[in-house]
């Protein structure tokens, strides 16, 4: 599989750059999850996952506990401009009428043990 992840396209709940993930075989974990609001779409082998499993899985294999834990320790998700890779200038997934309501507390423990 091949893939992309970058930190690009805006979030439709607060605008800011998100984390995303694309595997151009559209198989595989693909997701866009927000580190500012804790908005979180994607699927997994075309099966779609809630905003809570997307943020699990990712901070789990980061080995942090919370979205905020996450975001304070990582410098590559801060200062970046929505739109800049020229891949991904949008969300992967198109958001719900209500996107705000796949938003996970930043703050919940969602990795118990990192």
């Amino acid at each position: 599989m091949s893939g992309t992840e970058t930190v690009s396209g805006p979030c439709p709940v607060c605008g800011k750059a998100m984390f995303q993930k694309y595997e151009t075989s559209l198989s595989g974990f693909m997701f866009d999850a927000c580190f500012s609001c804790g908005y979180a779409s994607g699927e997994c082998d075309r099966l779609p996952k809630t905003a809570r499993e997307i943020w699990q899985s990712i901070l789990q294999h980061f080995k942090h506990r919370t979205i905020a834990e996450f975001n304070h320790q990582q410098s590559w998700t801060h200062n970046v401009t929505p739109g800049q890779d020229p891949l991904l200038r949008e969300p992967i997934f198109v958001p719900d009428a209500q996107p705000e309501l796949q938003c996970v507390d930043r703050h919940s423990i969602l990795n118990p043990n990192p």
